[in-house]
């Protein structure tokens, strides 16, 4: 009887301390378990098993650091209670990059090399300099047709076939230039640039003129265009004349004198001595006068007559040639 006692009260104080300790008027201690007081300890080994259940108090929360906002920059978290308006994010969007920036930061790119067009013709200063001298003036206009010819410093003619050597040597002049303008390499200046352009005052002066007129434009050069005559019509042939038998017009002579020789097919009189030429020996720039030819001789006269082109053509060829050898001279150096 008195161990049914005990073990209804015992039961009656677990029930009371179960609802003691869910109604929270118990308060344990971290790691505190509760314990049948020693008194009401059985040590009947008759005792039925304990079959309260266990109940696992949970710590002691103490104050903690609310965790880190790892909100995204730019949007502004709120309670249920604030407004739920909402920053829009950043634009995130790369910057556009220029292709003109330098694209290594902290670097400083190559300065920017300018490459010249090699078909691009060169600046005038650089471009050679050939003064062509028409040989003589024309005739001074006439008051009275049935007067003969008649001004100064006039070339050779031939009667029968109705040429003059001023007339012959201006057209040759004019188709030079013109071969001579379209090489990038030359600047060209005739010292009649007009067919009824008249020079000097005088025979002296007329000559002078040319002379000076082609140092004051700055010639590099000076080739002066002439046609021989002869009272024997069976000479014939091409001759070039130049003050001196060495130096560059002696070098340019001799090539304008193959380049005409090539182009005409007519008689070879070679390189002759000018020294007493006045254009010559008073030229300040290699100079150097070509005779196309004989106006007295048929064969010569038709030709240049007719063909005024080929003389040009083989002038022309020659001053090519002479300057091509200085290019690949200087190559070699």
């Amino acid at each position: 009887m008195n161990q049914q006692k005990i073990k209804v009260l015992s039961w009656v104080l677990a029930l009371m301390l179960c609802a003691a300790l869910m109604s929270g008027c118990i308060n344990l201690k971290e790691g505190d378990f509760p314990t049948t007081p020693p008194d009401l300890e059985s040590t009947s080994t008759d005792t039925p098993e304990d079959t309260t259940p266990q109940v696992t108090i949970p710590a002691v929360t103490t104050e903690q650091t609310p965790p880190e906002d790892t909100t995204p920059d730019g949007i502004t978290s709120s309670t249920p209670d604030e407004s739920t308006e909402v920053t829009p994010p950043k634009d995130t969007t790369p910057p556009e990059t220029s292709t003109e920036e330098d694209p290594t930061p902290g670097t400083t790119p190559p300065p920017e090399t300018t490459t010249e067009d090699p078909n691009e013709p060169p600046k005038p200063d650089d471009k050679i300099k050939i003064y062509i001298d028409q040989g003589h003036n024309p005739f001074l206009p006439k008051e009275d047709p049935t007067e003969p010819n008649k001004g100064w410093n006039t070339g050779a003619s031939n009667k029968e076939l109705g040429l003059y050597e001023q007339d012959l040597t201006y057209e040759i002049g004019i188709l030079l230039a013109e071969l001579l303008a379209q090489d990038d390499r030359f600047e060209v200046r005739l010292s009649r640039p007009t067919a009824d352009t008249i020079l000097g005052t005088d025979n002296d002066s007329a000559l002078d003129f040319r002379i000076n007129d082609a140092a004051e434009w700055g010639a590099d050069y000076f080739i002066s265009l002439h046609i021989n005559s002869y009272t024997d019509p069976s000479i014939d042939g091409i001759e070039v004349y130049t003050a001196t038998a060495e130096g560059e017009q002696y070098e340019l002579g001799k090539k304008l004198l193959n380049g005409l020789l090539a182009s005409t097919q007519l008689d070879n009189r070679g390189m002759k001595n000018g020294a007493n030429l006045r254009v010559l020996k008073n030229a300040t720039m290699p100079a150097v006068l070509v005779e196309m030819g004989f106006i007295s001789n048929t064969k010569d006269a038709t030709l240049l007559d007719e063909s005024p082109e080929l003389f040009a053509q083989g002038i022309y060829d020659g001053i090519q040639a002479y300057f091509n050898a200085l290019e690949a001279e200087t190559l070699t150096e």
